[in-house]
């Protein structure tokens, strides 16, 4: 089996440091440095299970990690290229898995137990489905992340096979009014958008984000110092909670507002 390159290439103190917190304390760092609308959010991608723990999620990122695209397609749709190689063994260490089924959901599931074990043994970081998975017993078993749309009780077989790998995947905008707009442009609409192989995937129990892959290690820096922040600021605020003091109150000696 020949040596894949690796996209776990962010400093270990900057993974640390992204990892330990939530998307919603990474969302809150966005908003805070005016930088929302820069990223993507995948709405009705659920997680099905949590990192080494089961469906019960830890502390912090259960994901995070460069996106390898997988596109599906329905078995009798013609395949001028078929991809070489199965995509699991053809992501680098440390990625994350994105695979996207037809637009017409068919009964079938993209993922299972088998494709979780064998995730986990080329030490890639999660995956993320836009279709149905199975074998949810198994999964949690395995304790590999995956977020799904749903589940389902067959398999790939009969039902889709592999168009490409690593090119750029269309997610739909389902609530937001704003108009297609490239995941590389620096506006748009939060929901769905394109996703580019290399992008940075950041997901937990409350959602998933997409930040674009041409952001630098400065900037996620300034993202993580600005997360920290915050939830220092959320724990004294939740310490004047549970001693009784108002909202109000507690907001304006933390927050300013």
């Amino acid at each position: 089996m020949g040596q894949q390159p690796d996209m776990s290439d962010l400093p270990e103190d900057l993974r640390r440091a992204l990892s330990s917190l939530t998307t919603c304390e990474i969302s809150d760092a966005l908003i805070a440095l005016e930088l929302s609308k820069e990223v993507r959010l995948l709405e009705g991608i659920k997680m099905m299970v949590a990192n080494g723990q089961g469906d019960q999620p830890g502390s912090g990122l259960d994901i995070l990690g460069k996106a390898f695209t997988v596109k599906m397609v329905q078995v009798d749709e013609p395949v001028p290229e078929p991809p070489k190689g199965h995509h699991i063994d053809n992501a680098p260490r440390g990625s994350v898995m994105f695979i996207q089924g037809p637009p017409t959901d068919g009964p079938n599931a993209l993922w299972g137990d088998l494709m979780s074990t064998a995730a986990t043994a080329r030490k890639l970081q999660g995956a993320i489905i836009d279709g149905r998975v199975r074998d949810i017993r198994g999964l949690r078993e395995v304790g590999f992340p995956v977020f799904a749309k749903g589940t389902a009780t067959f398999g790939q077989k009969g039902f889709v096979r592999p168009e490409a790998q690593q090119v750029p995947i269309w997610f739909p905008q389902k609530y937001d009014p704003s108009p297609r707009v490239d995941f590389e442009s620096p506006i748009g609409g939060i929901f769905g958008g394109q996703i580019h192989p290399g992008d940075l995937i950041l997901a937990d129990e409350d959602g998933i984000l997409l930040f674009p892959r041409s952001w630098s290690e400065e900037r996620l820096w300034e993202i993580a110092r600005a997360g920290q922040e915050g939830k220092k600021t959320d724990e004294r605020i939740t310490e004047d909670l549970k001693a009784g003091r108002g909202v109000a109150e507690s907001m304006a000696r933390w927050r300013g507002k």
